[in-house]
């Protein structure tokens, strides 16, 4: 019975000597050139990357009404324009793959409970469109029930009248006469 406990003791205390916290964390390299050029983005915008997806976390084909219809898509391609000078139409009926990094230094940060984002870049035939950022939580369901839309990668929300030169319900306007089937 000693034998056992003092074998239990051994196993548990060097589980937890690799749960102990490592100060000197460092990303692992990249595989790819994609995924190096993505961390490099999003380190310019003086984020650090704390970790990342080399492979795609989703993939879609851009439909012209879901600039309109989808208010998620809708406003990450408002704020592509505004902030990055991305021209959606640009992007309509291509595929779009989406990579997810967590992130910290953005300030969608302060809406989640981990003190990090998600920053989720978006790239076509392999080069950079651009992003957008949301709260990181702690547990995935918390993740998925979280209420509210993205945040600009590269600038903040309450810039945007500034940087569009007209207010939410003008751009919205000029979105509309856009993007809608006529």
């Amino acid at each position: 019975m000693k034998m056992k406990l003092f074998m239990i003791a051994i196993i548990m205390l060097f589980s937890l000597a690799g749960c102990g916290g490592n100060n000197d964390f460092t990303l692992p390299t990249p595989t790819n050139e994609l995924t190096q050029e993505q961390i490099s983005y999003l380190e310019d915008l003086g984020l650090t990357v704390k970790s990342y997806e080399e492979d795609p976390s989703y993939t879609f084909e851009l439909a012209r009404e879901w600039l309109i219809d989808d208010v998620a898509w809708g406003r990450v391609f408002k704020y592509l324009e505004v902030f990055d000078g991305v021209d959606a139409a640009e992007y309509i009926d291509k595929t779009l793959d989406t990579y997810r990094f967590v992130v910290e230094g953005h300030s969608s940060a302060q809406w989640g409970d981990t003190g990090q984002s998600l920053a989720i870049i978006l790239t076509s035939d392999k080069k950079i469109v651009g992003g957008y950022a949301i709260p990181k939580m702690k547990s995935e369901a918390k993740q998925e029930a979280l209420n509210g839309g993205p945040y600009p990668l590269n600038g903040e929300i309450e810039g945007f009248e500034e940087k569009a030169g007209m207010s939410f319900s003008e751009f919205d306007q000029y979105w509309a006469e856009r993007y809608t089937d006529k």
